[in-house]
């Protein structure tokens, strides 16, 4: 027998005798600092688990009903009659993620069987030379590929979740057979590595990871002139590039240094993200991408698909470095852009979502890249099908990954809201409660439950945004002193039924935007103008439905205001109303916050009506595989457009604003969906 099959087959057989023991940690990333504790440990509760639950019956438990790509045999066939591209296994495979993430949270067999008729027909129909799916995707280069990166992350999850073996039989055979062709041509295919490793740490085949560093390296090289290149992360260049490609690629330096050790690898993910902070992130935590990355003006948006990816490579940063800002930055996204970008009931998405938009249809969207369509309405569906799959990862991720451990297996918990998990201690078993509304308030309650007294270290985030934190035993204060940003550890014997008390208050503060844009910001919620919605259907779309309706949303109130604050009084002028919070606090009648500010109407600030746009009509062609400028296929399109507005000319404010200063309400950035969230600023500093 081959050595490496022996050794193989040894491996599976020890993880197949272990299962029982769900908790340990493989210790091939031993440069990782943190790791996620499995899937089916942890339950979601309060709203969080409403939330899956609004997934379950909206899109995520029914796009197969709703549009095609979804409405197809996906990966569960030869191919997709008709088809020629790999784009809808692509989209498929997002929802499938998706959808296995969403039914082993929810413990609920039927959408996880849905995503297993596909899963399985992949596994069960695997060629002899190693390749799954559709024969058209077997060249390599041209992202032919990169759909089975976004699929085999759905197979990890379901071996993580069952232990079955013949996962991990079919991705070793497709790594050892396909791997071995040129999967590293288009960067997106280079992201094979994040598989590659994951198979490594679970069966031990060095040759496994030799394979992934040679993708990265050659990946890298072959693509070094592209912003999406490790070469280009480190540099001082801003970026021309697709942000999902940009997230996808951010994170492999990231992995790659999990089991390497290899600081320059981490160190080009660090600065990946760096870049993105200081030119391209929104108040409401994503990056800016209308398909490429643009700025921070409070009329850029993001995509659908970018909330999921930005947040799930940052999730891989958290774990590498341990550095607390990365779950801070995670919460920000998934508490404001996650939930801002869908509809109170998961039943419509936007495909491109912004700070400040304050008209919605089918000839609204104020973005370049096409100008005037409909891209920013909510809708069940969209004529660019992969943000409607990815969307359906982003919450189940941000679950998935709040509860993570150290390499002992302790505790860590790295994020916050309504939820538990299990641990194994020694031999016993740990459950970890959060009783909690956060983020809409400032305490947490750690409910431990254990059958024994239990000697272990229990590690928790203190946020950077807190002041004057505080964690109490039993009600008894802890001397240790608590550094805002940073983790707290905390190590004694647990005894049954102890209460940790977390209270991290949440300081209103004004942050600044570009065009003398400000914004309000609590904790680690933006808010938004509370602005009374018109909604209507509109079924002019083939995918809008009475049960799944496409919008059109306009505004019956004021929205065009200046806030009349400064940095030093907006803590005092302030008025904060807390409302017992619902199972859905995201809807925006029933929003737990409330802040009441000082305003004042801006003169002739008003929706644009026009009947020409300069729009950008197509992708940027790649030479060499670099991204050409974004604006090199621009006409002007004539038509009836009504686009939200720019902020107000700072030259030209003082003489624009009324005279009678008023009170209006702003609300948490995720329950609204007209919203003016970067205001104009009365009162300067």
């Amino acid at each position: 027998m081959h050595k490496n099959i022996f050794i193989y087959i040894v491996t599976v057989l020890l993880l197949t005798a272990t299962w029982d023991n769900v908790y340990a940690i493989e210790p091939l990333n031993h440069y990782a600092k943190l790791h996620p504790v499995k899937i089916n440990n942890i339950e979601p509760q309060g709203w969080l688990k409403q939330f899956l639950y609004n997934q379950k019956q909206g899109l995520t438990g029914n796009l197969d009903s709703i549009d095609y790509p979804f409405n197809s045999p996906g990966w569960a066939a030869k191919e997709i009659e008709g088809n020629t591209s790999w784009w809808p296994y692509e989209q498929v495979a997002y929802w499938l993620d998706g959808l296995i993430k969403t039914g082993h949270l929810l413990n609920d067999d039927a959408l996880i069987n849905k995503a297993r008729k596909q899963l399985d027909y992949v596994i069960e129909n695997q060629a002899e030379d190693g390749f799954m799916g559709a024969d058209l995707m077997r060249e390599a280069g041209n992202a032919n590929q990169w759909p089975h990166v976004i699929l085999f992350r759905a197979l990890m999850v379901q071996y993580d979740a069952s232990g079955d073996e013949k996962i991990l039989t079919a991705l070793v055979n497709f790594y050892q057979n396909v791997g071995k062709k040129l999967l590293y041509r288009h960067i997106r295919e280079v992201g094979h590595i994040e598989i590659i490793l994951w198979l490594y740490q679970k069966t031990g085949d060095e040759k496994l990871l030799t394979q992934a560093i040679n993708i990265y390296e050659k990946g890298n090289a072959l693509n070094r002139n592209r912003s999406a290149s490790a070469e280009q992360f480190l540099s001082e260049k801003l970026v021309q590039e697709h942000g999902v490609t940009y997230n996808e690629a951010a994170k492999l330096g990231a992995i790659l240094y999990q089991y390497t050790g290899e600081k320059i690898y981490l160190e080009t993910s660090i600065s990946a993200y760096k870049k993105i902070d200081d030119h391209y992130m929104l108040v409401d935590g994503v990056n800016s991408s209308s398909e490429g990355l643009r700025g921070k003006d409070p009329l850029d948006s993001h995509e659908a698909c970018d909330v999921t990816d930005m947040t799930w490579s940052l999730s891989y940063l958290l774990q590498s470095t341990g550095d607390a800002s990365y779950a801070d930055k995670i919460e920000r996204a998934m508490f404001n852009a996650a939930p801002g970008q869908v509809t109170e009931d998961f039943k419509a998405l936007q495909y491109f979502s912004s700070p400040n938009q304050l008209i919605l249809g089918t000839n609204t969207n104020q973005n370049h890249y096409m100008r005037g369509n409909e891209s920013m309405a909510y809708q069940p569906s969209s004529w660019v099908k992969c943000c409607v799959g990815n969307i359906n990862r982003a919450m189940p991720n941000y679950i998935a990954g709040m509860w993570m451990q150290n390499d002992a297996g302790q505790p860590v918990i790295a994020m916050y809201g309504p939820s538990s998990a299990k641990y194994n201690i020694a031999g016993k078993t740990l459950k970890i409660s959060q009783q909690t509304q956060y983020p809409f308030e400032e305490q947490i309650v750690l409910k431990l439950s254990m059958e024994q007294y239990i000697s272990t270290k229990l590690t928790i985030r203190i946020p950077k945004w807190t002041n004057n934190a505080t964690v109490t035993i039993n009600g008894k204060p802890l001397a240790k002193a608590i550094v805002p940003g940073n983790f707290y550890s905390i190590e004694r014997t647990f005894a049954p039924d102890d209460e940790i008390m977390l209270n991290f208050p949440q300081p209103i503060i004004l942050s600044h935007w570009p065009k003398g844009g400000v914004a309000v910001e609590k904790g680690p919620l933006v808010y938004s103008l509370k602005v009374d919605t018109l909604w209507t259907e509109d079924h002019s779309v083939s995918y809008s439905t009475a049960h799944f309706p496409a919008y059109t949303a306009s505004p019956k109130s004021p929205w065009n205001y200046a806030l009349a604050v400064n940095k030093d009084n907006i803590d005092s002028l302030a008025k904060v109303t807390y409302l017992t919070p619902t199972s859905n606090p995201w809807r925006q009648d029933a929003a737990p916050i409330q802040i009441s500010l000082p305003a004042y109407k801006v003169k002739d600030w008003k929706i644009k009506n026009t009947t020409k746009v300069n729009q950008l009509d197509d992708w940027p062609t790649e030479v060499n595989g670099v991204v050409q400028k974004w604006n090199v296929n621009v006409k002007d399109v004539e038509g009836d457009f009504l686009l939200t507005p720019d902020l107000p000319e700072q030259s030209s404010l003082a003489s624009r604003l009324s005279t009678e200063k008023e009170w209006i309400t702003l609300i948490p950035y995720g329950a609204t969906k007209l919203r003016l969230t970067v205001f104009p600023q009365a009162n300067k500093e």
